[in-house]
Parts: structure tokens; C-alpha cells; sequence
């Protein structure tokens, strides 16, 4: 999911039950409208993190992401995860947002959103009870009762505040153009293009996880290998990139590393030659 960026209230926060996710629910909505939370646990033994986006009454977004594999299920599809992550203890993080920050969650992930029936908090977790921090935003559509709004209702009630954002994203992007990619290849000739397509799937797959590639170096060559086996290709990737994700900077690299390699196993196919990643490196910048 496409997430805000959004100051913590809580990182890495233990809960061994569904009640402790709850006592961090409630007290993140305390401080804002909604929220998003990222869950770390085993579903069947197997590792996934959950994104969750809500705001005070019910759920509106979601995703389930399988960490090894990468394979995402969104909406319905990933609902069920909720409450199986919590067969065993969990790992969040818990992000409060506003109302814009909310709505524009919402029109960031609009097929997460649609693909997502709207259930109550409480169907998961029980009456949440919100107490209302000190000087947190408070405004009418949180005191009174919500019903689930429909895509026109939606719409209706955020288009000022999305057509503001949009237009203020808008003036910051006249002023800072976007910056293209610096490619550096030190590999065969008759390589080069193979390569640049190369990076051009893993530029594709880092903006899927919220990274924006600067500059990626690949440093590769032929290499024989013994006993008759065949000639094959060690590469080596260097890369700098901005992130908006909130996933950490290791997860992040292991997961272009993982991508790479399946990259490499295409490219292999199609070189008739065996590719080989043997390191990726990403610096965050």
C-alpha cells in the first residue's frame, strides 16, 4: 500500500495478544482520526507483515504481504490475516493521521479500498475505546455516529481537501523536478542492453515498494567456469534511492535482493548463460 508519511506513535511495539494491539489501537486514534498500522507475525508459521488502514469506527484498507515470497493479497482477500496474525505474538508500528491524512490514504490505495468491505473495529477487536488526547484534532465527523461511506459520499466529502493536496503536491513538483535515474554500467557490450533492461523491471518493483531509485551501479562480467561447465555472468548492483515506505532499510534490500534474483533467473533464460547476483547493496538517501 501507498502509505502517508506519518510520525510514529509507536515502532517495533510488542503484542504478545489481540488485547495489546487493541490498547495501541485505541491510543492511536486517540491522537488523530485514523491510522495505519503495520503488523509483523506468522500466519501458519509463515512470516507476513499486515498494513492496515483505518479510521475511528472501522476498518478501510487493507494488505497482506508474504515476506519471503513478496506475494501481496489486498481487500477481502487479506482480511482473514487479521486474526490469524494474532495466534502468536505480533510486532507494530502504529502511524496516526489526520482526517486529510486519512482520505488521501484512501484515494492513494483506492482499489485496496474498494476490494475492502467496511467492518467495524469492534467485529476484530472488540469495543475500542478512544480516549481523546490533550490538544489532538477533534472535529464534527468524529464526534458524531459514522455510517460506511459509499465511493460517492467519499468523494463528496474529500474532494476540496484531495483537489488542496493534489495542488500543493503539484507546485512542489514544478519546483523540484523529478530527477532521473543515473545509470552506471560496467559490464560487457554486448551485455549493455540486457542490463539496462534489468534495471529498468527493478526500478518497476522498487517504486512498487515506495522506493525511488537514484542511481544504480552493476558491475558485471564473464566468468568460465571449470571442468567444461559453460560460461556464466557474476553481477554486482550497487543502488541509492529516496523512501517513502516504512518498511526498514533491510527489509527493503533484501526484498530488491530477492528480486534480482528473479530477475537474474529471466535473464538467464534468455541469455542462455547463467546470471548470477552475487551482491546487492542499497544506502537510502
Amino acid at each position: 500500500m501507498k502509505l502517508p508519511r506519518a510520525k510514529p506513535l509507536e515502532e517495533n511495539y510488542l503484542c504478545q495478544t489481540k488485547e495489546d494491539f487493541k490498547e495501541l489501537l485505541s491510543k492511536a486514534l486517540g491522537m488523530g482520526n485514523g491510522g495505519v498500522f503495520k503488523l509483523l507475525g506468522k500466519v501458519g508459521g509463515v512470516p507476513y507483515y499486515i498494513t492496515i488502514l483505518v479510521d475511528e469506527q472501522k476498518i478501510l484498507a487493507v494488505e497482506a504481504e508474504e515476506v519471503k515470497s513478496g506475494r501481496k493479497l489486498i481487500g477481502d482477500d487479506a482480511l482473514g490475516y487479521i486474526s490469524k496474525i494474532f495466534n502468536g505474538p505480533v510486532i507494530a508500528d502504529a502511524y496516526p493521521l489526520d482526517d486529510i491524512g486519512v482520505k488521501m490514504s484512501v484515494v492513494d490505495n483506492i482499489e485496496a479500498y474498494n476490494r475492502t468491505q467496511r467492518i467495524k473495529l469492534s467485529e476484530f477487536f472488540g469495543d475500542v475505546q478512544i480516549t481523546r488526547a490533550r490538544n489532538a484534532p477533534l472535529n464534527a465527523e468524529a464526534t458524531a455516529p459514522q455510517k460506511p461511506s459509499t465511493m460517492e459520499e467519499l468523494y463528496s466529502n474529500v474532494t476540496k481537501d484531495v483537489e488542496k493536496a493534489l495542488q500543493e503536491r503539484t507546485k512542489k513538483a514544478k519546483k523540484s523536478p523529478p530527477q532521473k535515474l543515473e545509470l552506471k554500467l560496467n559490464v560487457p557490450v554486448e551485455l549493455d542492453p540486457y542490463f539496462r533492461g534489468f534495471v529498468k523491471k527493478l526500478n518497476a518493483y522498487g517504486k512498487s515498494l515506495g522506493l525511488n531509485l537514484r542511481k544504480v551501479s552493476v558491475e558485471a562480467k564473464e566468468i568460465r567456469y571449470a571442468l567444461g561447465s559453460g560460461v556464466g555472468v557474476n553481477a554486482y548492483l550497487t543502488i541509492e534511492a529516496e523512501s517513502g515506505s516504512m518498511l526498514p532499510a533491510k527489509r527493503l534490500e533484501e526484498m530488491l535482493r530477492e528480486q534480482a534474483y528473479r530477475e537474474a533467473g529471466e535473464l538467464s533464460s534468455e541469455l542462455k548463460k547463467r546470471v548470477v547476483v552475487s551482491d546487492l547493496k542499497l544506502r537510502l538517501i
